[in-house]
């Protein structure tokens, strides 16, 4: 019965086309598939009654073979089995371990990007530098002139090159303007200020000699350049630094003239030195900061009278030093001689508006009086010791009656 073959192998193990049956377990052989089941079951049909009759026992057959089989060779190969399960063992830690191992890498990952974006960080800002000083040492030559300019600015002020000097500076100030955020050049330009300092300095110390007037505008138009002074500021210290050299003549006199017994040679030289320093110091004044002559607009001129009062100061000592020293004279011609030079200057510096002529009376007048009165004096007291040192005698009668007559008439 063919229905009933057919149920009784749904419920028996399953076998291949060749015969092995397919045991449940572990090692079975996986189920046959639709299509397999339904080739055997047309081959079935195609076999004869005794042919279907005897299939199963030849496939009870077959799989009783076939499991001797598998024993044999189960047997055969026993180490095998074994080896094969201590491998997979083996490759099961291994797993685990690399399991672990890749969950430790994946923890420490997120570290090691951190570090690696420090580390590309850090080469990008290295490869800056790097490019920095490739850079620099292309430019080496320039840079080594720049770094020079303070040597050259002091060596330039040290030979007295003061125009070279000022120009290297306004080139300092200009690479200064056009990279202000670089630190080496406002040292580089320190460094140069303080040459120019010593500029300064060296250029004060020239308007206190004795230099004439183009050196005097040479001079200013330094100091100009250098800018260290408003205009009116350099004014006061044109003044300044030449009254300084007016007063070292003077003192240079007044140590050549040795004592002060010496009186009427201090104040002739000194005299001199007011004409001729004075009239210089205005002249060179009005050339440098003055366009005009007048008078009256040199006293309304943007200085505020700084020239007239500068001279108005040094004109009221000389007049002091005069009423000190003419009482030191003792000679009418010595007193001539100072009075005829005094008029002279200021008859000469009356040429730029400075006569004081009329402030020389009352000392002169003063010590005129002062030295009659004692010539006098001493005239009076000289002739009383005469007359005391003669005997008086009466007048004879005839001389005595003629003088009578003589009055009479």
């Amino acid at each position: 019965n063919i229905m009933d073959f057919l149920s009784s192998r749904s419920d028996a193990p399953a076998a291949s086309p060749t015969g092995h049956v397919h045991h449940g377990g572990a090692h079975s052989a996986p189920p046959m598939s639709r299509e397999e089941e339904e080739r055997y079951l047309l081959s079935l049909l195609s076999f004869g009654l005794d042919r279907v009759a005897a299939e199963p026992e030849r496939l009870a057959g077959e799989a009783r073979a076939g499991k001797k089989e598998t024993e044999t060779h189960a047997v055969e190969n026993y180490g095998a089995f074994l080896e094969s399960a201590v491998c997979v063992r083996n490759v099961r830690e291994e797993l685990e371990s690399s399991g672990r191992l890749l969950h430790e890498l994946a923890a420490r990952v997120p570290p090691l990007e951190a570090a690696i974006g420090d580390v590309v960080d850090k080469a990008a800002a290295m490869e800056g530098e790097r490019r920095d000083v490739s850079t620099t040492l292309k430019q080496h030559s320039q840079l080594l002139e720049i770094l020079e300019v303070p040597q050259l600015v002091d060596t330039a002020v040290r030979n007295e090159y003061y125009e070279e000097a000022l120009d290297l500076a306004a080139f300092a100030r200009r690479l200064l303007a056009r990279m202000p955020d670089i630190a080496l050049l406002h040292d580089l330009v320190a460094s140069v200020e303080a040459c120019e300092q010593q500029l300064l300095h060296q250029l004060l110390a020239r308007l206190q000699s004795n230099i004439q007037l183009p050196t005097c505008l040479h001079v200013i138009g330094l100091l100009r350049r250098l800018g260290k002074h408003t205009d009116a500021e350099l004014r006061h210290q044109f003044l300044e630094c030449r009254d300084a050299w007016l007063q070292a003549s003077i003192d240079e006199s007044r140590a050549g003239t040795g004592s002060s017994s010496n009186a009427y040679s201090h104040l002739c030289k000194f005299t001199d030195l007011i004409r001729m320093h004075m009239f210089e110091i205005v002249t060179q004044y009005r050339a440098i900061f003055l366009d005009f002559n007048s008078v009256q607009e040199d006293q309304s001129a943007e200085d505020g009278g700084l020239l007239y009062g500068w001279a108005h100061g040094r004109l009221s000592h000389y007049l002091g030093v005069l009423c000190k020293g003419l009482p030191s004279l003792k000679e009418g011609n010595q007193i001539a001689s100072v009075l005829d030079k005094a008029m002279y200057c200021g008859a000469y510096l009356g040429r730029e508006g400075l006569d004081f002529r009329g402030s020389l009376s009352p000392p002169f007048e003063a010590r005129v009086l002062a030295l009659l009165q004692s010539g006098l004096s001493q005239a009076h007291s000289a002739f009383e010791a005469a007359l005391q040192s003669h005997a008086m005698t009466p007048m004879p009668p005839a001389l005595k009656s003629r003088y009578e007559e003589a009055a009479a008439g």
